[in-house]
């Protein structure tokens, strides 16, 4: 749907007489000068861009914490009755960063063309996650976009919290790390090749570990080893994302990302308190359990984890209980989460069960991230040593055979 439409760069005065520039979203010219049009701009100049907003605007980015206000302050507007068109529009008119502002912007126009809003915020991925558009298409399904926001806005806040407390758990081992490598990558650019010159005039018969270290300094020495090194820090990160976007390697990454040490955990955790949580919406909301549990799913982020959830459709619709049909995957759904399943259903309180569990889920992430500076310390420790005592012993036993031959 969205290579049909065009972005439009606009110049014209308001009603006050105030010059406006911006973008405006439409199928076609005429269409963007209705736009204008209704919303009292005087056209002065209105070109088409080449790219469509989804090329245009998907390296906007949005912050987490900006990002979580923007919904707070839907939630607020939406439910004092105003349109999410609408909404759009006026947040837009704050005062926002240039990105804010075109993706408020964008996502607007796309409504007024006739997008729902998950499909005008998917054509903003660098503001929009996958997760979020998918909450906001579940949403949509259950008519509780007003509780969906501000679901959005916790959930947007407590992963800024997050990525704020791995950054602060790992800086320092990073650091350390990386000074040490650099060490180390010096020590085998400019000391590393007179060690060689000096052991090839002793000629003594070298070990496999020093042939070894003298072929990684001979590599490390060589003039494309600066420029391939510069290429693979700038390239990496946007051949990783061109990747991850592959449905056969987002799988292998996501099945991984949950059996990783304590990462995994943090993942899985995560994971489970976006789906509990927009369950607990759906059923608030009257949904039916088979329908609202593929839509939990899809909000996680995780394939995996959207698979168990619409795995529990089959033995739904057998005739189980959704606490027993989650025991046939303890891998994703853990004891704890059941036996809150379970009582919620008993009690007929399982929305009210789920947001427990939910934030049981979100405790727990954060308190696996408590434990990651205590791994990553003595990792780091651990891998320096093992570098630091191979480099030592391959440069230590040809000389201590050189002077034994003196």
């Amino acid at each position: 749907m969205a290579s049909g439409l065009k972005t439009f760069r606009f110049a014209g005065r308001a009603k006050d007489g105030n010059i406006l520039k911006g973008n405006v979203t439409a199928w076609d010219q005429e269409q963007a000068l209705n736009q204008l049009r209704m919303r009292g701009v005087a056209v002065t100049d209105l070109q088409v861009l080449l790219d469509t907003p989804l090329k245009t605007v998907a390296r906007d980015m949005v912050g987490g914490e900006n990002l979580s206000i923007i919904y707070r302050q839907l939630a607020t507007l939406v439910n004092a009755g105003v349109s999410v068109q609408v909404s759009f529009e006026l947040l837009a008119r704050q005062d926002n960063t240039d990105a804010e502002r075109r993706v408020l912007e964008g996502v607007s126009n796309a409504m007024t063309v006739g997008m729902s809003l998950s499909q005008a915020m998917s054509l903003y991925p660098g503001a929009f996650g996958p997760p979020h558009v998918a909450m906001v298409r579940a949403a949509e399904y259950g008519g509780i976009l007003p509780a969906v926001l501000e679901v959005l806005a916790t959930f947007t806040e407590q992963a800024t919290r997050l990525q704020r407390k791995v950054k602060s758990s790992t800086t320092y081992p990073m650091f350390v790390f990386l000074a040490s490598l650099a060490t180390i990558i010096g020590l085998f650019r400019f000391i590393m090749p007179q060690f060689v010159s000096l052991v090839q005039d002793l000629q003594v018969k070298l070990p496999w570990s020093t042939h070894l270290l003298m072929g990684v300094a001979a590599i490390i020495g060589h003039p494309l080893f600066i420029i391939v090194f510069i290429l693979l820090l700038v390239f990496s990160p946007k051949i990783f994302r061109a990747l991850s976007h592959r449905a056969e390697v987002k799988n292998l990454l996501d099945t991984h990302s949950l059996k990783a040490a304590v990462v995994g955990q943090v993942t899985h955790k995560v994971a489970l308190a976006r789906s509990l949580q927009m369950l607990s919406a759906l059923s608030h909301a009257g949904v039916p359990l088979r329908d609202s549990l593929p839509l939990s799913g899809a909000v996680s982020g995780n394939n995996v984890v959207r698979r168990a959830f619409e795995d529990l459709v089959p033995p739904l619709d057998g005739g189980m209980s959704l606490a027993d049909a989650m025991k046939d995957n303890r891998e994703i759904f853990p004891r704890t989460l059941i036996a809150y399943v379970e009582v919620g259903e008993q009690a007929g309180a399982l929305p009210d069960m789920l947001v427990h569990a939910s934030k049981v889920m979100t405790i727990d992430a954060h308190n696996a991230l408590d434990v990651l500076p205590e791994l990553i310390e003595p990792l780091v420790i651990i891998v320096l040593g093992l570098m630091v005592g191979y480099i030592l012993i391959s440069v230590f036993v040809p000389l201590y055979a050189a002077l034994k031959v003196v």
